[in-house]
C-alpha cells in the first residue's frame, strides 16, 4: 500500500468506520439527529452539530480544491473563518444536505489523494536481489528487516514487539549492510511512525528497535542524521522495520539543506491565522518557502523577509515575486521594527538540527518582545529546547512536533489556538 492509498484509507475510516479508535465517527456522530437537535446549541460559546458539521465540509472542501489547483474564495465557501452559519433550524432540508454534502465530499477528497503521486516515496525490498539494479525512480529506497500483520487479536506493534530480538537484529541488518550507501558503522539513527490506535505508541515502538540495535551491536551509537537510518512504521493492520540502502531523492534546485517543507510552511501560516490581503514578516526566510506560500496559497498583500546568508537570500529573491515584496539580505536584529505595518503577522522557522547554529534565545527574547508590541499573531518552528525556554519567557505556546526526525516545537501566540486545533 502507498502513502497516498494509506493516507486515502485513514481519511476514509475517520470520517466513517466505528472501528478506527477511542471516538465515535464523524457519520456515526450526526446519523438519526433531525434538523432542530442538530441546531441546538449545549452552552454559551459552544457549537452546534450543526456548526460542526459546517465546518468539517468547509475544510474538506478546501483542500479538495487545493489539491485540483482550483483558486479557494473562502466566502464562497460559507465564512472567512470557516465556520458557515446553520440554517434555519426548521429547516430538515437543509440539515440533510448539510450532512450530504460533508460525507459526499470526504469520499471526493479520499479518492484524489488515493491517486496522488509525487516526488518521494518510500520502496522496502523483500530481499537483496530486488536492490542489484539501482532504481531510476525517486525513493527512499529500504531493506527489510521484519514485516508482520495483524492476527489473532493483537495489532501490528505487539506482533513487532514479540518477533524482534537482538539475534534477528543483527543477521538481517548484516545482510543488509554490503548494499547501504551510508556504511559509517557504528552509528545510526531510528524514525519511528504510528498510525491509529495501536499497543505501542510511537516513542514505545522506537524504543523499541533501540533496545534490540544495542541488543545486537552494542558498540553502535544513536546520532540524529548520521549512520545507518532504521525506519520503523506500523498502524493496527500491519507493520514493517526497514534499515536505508540508499535515496535517489534529489533536491530541487532552488533547495538548500535546511530548506522548509511547503505543508509546514503552510501549516504555520494558518496557526498565525494568515488571511487574505495580510502582511506576513519572516525574519529567518532561508529560501523564502514561508513567503512563498503565504503569497500562492494565503494571498497576502504583502510579504517582508530577511536572511543574512547570501546564498539563501539569492534564492528567495527568485522564488519569492508579487507587488510589495520587501526582501534584505540582513540579521533579524537590524529589522526596523517600529517601520513594519500594523498587525503585521509574524511566521518564520528558527535555524535549528544538527546543521544548523541556534540563534541565542536571549538575541531572540529580545526581538520577539519587541514584536509582541507590533502584532498579536506569532507562529515559529523551532528546536524543542528552545521552544519550550520562548514560550515560558513570552507567554506564548507551545506544540510538539517532529521533523525529520528532529524533536521540535510550533511556538505561537494565544490567537493562533484555533489554527492549531484545526
Amino acid at each position: 500500500m502507498s502513502e497516498a492509498e494509506h493516507l486515502s484509507r485513514v481519511l476514509r475510516e475517520l470520517f466513517s468506520n466505528p472501528q478506527n479508535g477511542w471516538f465515535p465517527p464523524f457519520t456515526d456522530a450526526i446519523a438519526g439527529l433531525n434538523a432542530p437537535q442538530a441546531a441546538w446549541v449545549p452552552a454559551p460559546g459552544m457549537n452546534s452539530v450543526w456548526a460542526l458539521t459546517n465546518h468539517v465540509r468547509f475544510w474538506q472542501e478546501l483542500v479538495l480544491l487545493r489539491l485540483r489547483g482550483e483558486p479557494v474564495d473562502r466566502v464562497a465557501l460559507g465564512a472567512e473563518d470557516g465556520w458557515p452559519p446553520p440554517a434555519d433550524p426548521a429547516d430538515e432540508r437543509a440539515w440533510q444536505e448539510a450532512c450530504h454534502r460533508a460525507t459526499a465530499l470526504n469520499s471526493d477528497l479520499a479518492a484524489l489523494v488515493a491517486g496522488l503521486t509525487g516526488d518521494s516515496s518510500i520502496i522496502v525490498a523483500a530481499s537483496p536481489s530486488q536492490v542489484e539494479r539501482r532504481l531510476s525512480t525517486p525513493a527512499d529506497v529500504f531493506g527489510c528487516l521484519l514485516k508482520v500483520e495483524s492476527s489473532g487479536g493483537r495489532d501490528a506493534t505487539e506482533l513487532l514487539r514479540r518477533r524482534l530480538d537482538p539475534d534477528m537484529m543483527k543477521g538481517r541488518v548484516l545482510t543488509w549492510l554490503p548494499r547501504a550507501h551510508n556504511k559509517r558503522l557504528r552509528q545510526y539513527e531510528i524514525v519511528s511512525e504510528v498510525y491509529g490506535r495501536t499497543s505501542l505508541h510511537r516513542k514505545a515502538l522506537l524504543d523499541l528497535v533501540e533496545a534490540n540495535l544495542r541488543g545486537a551491536f552494542p558498540r553502535w551509537k544513536r546520532t540524529p542524521a548520521a549512520g545507518l537510518r532504521f525506519l520503523c512504521k506500523a498502524d493496527p493492520q500491519a507493520g514493517i522495520l526497514g534499515v536505508q540502502l540508499y535515496s535517489n531523492l534529489s533536491p530541487r534546485e532552488d533547495e538548500r539543506p535546511g530548506t522548509l517543507r511547503r505543508h509546514l510552511a503552510c501549516a504555520l501560516l494558518t496557526i498565525a491565522g494568515v488571511r487574505k490581503g495580510d502582511v506576513v514578516l519572516d525574519p529567518f526566510m532561508g529560501t523564502g518557502t514561508i513567503l512563498r506560500a503565504a503569497r500562492e496559497d494565503f494571498g497576502v498583500r504583502a510579504v517582508i523577509g530577511c536572511e543574512i546568508d547570501a546564498g539563501a537570500y539569492d534564492i528567495a529573491r527568485r522564488n519569492v515575486k508579487g507587488p510589495d515584496t520587501r526582501l534584505y539580505n540582513i540579521s533579524f536584529e537590524d529589522v526596523s521594527i517600529e517601520d513594519l505595518p500594523e498587525s503585521v503577522r509574524l511566521v518564520s522557522n528558527l535555524p535549528f538540527g544538527v546543521r544548523f547554529a541556534r540563534i541565542p534565545t536571549k538575541e531572540l527574547v529580545t526581538f520577539l518582545t519587541l514584536m509582541k508590541a507590533k502584532t498579536a499573531d506569532i507562529a515559529l518552528l523551532a528546536g524543542r529546547e528552545q521552544a519550550t525556554a520562548l514560550s515560558h519567557m513570552l507567554d506564548l505556546r507551545t506544540k510538539n512536533v517532529l521533523v525529520l526526525g528532529q524533536p521540535a516545537a510550533i511556538v505561537y501566540s494565544p490567537s493562533g489556538r484555533r489554527g492549531v486545533e484545526d
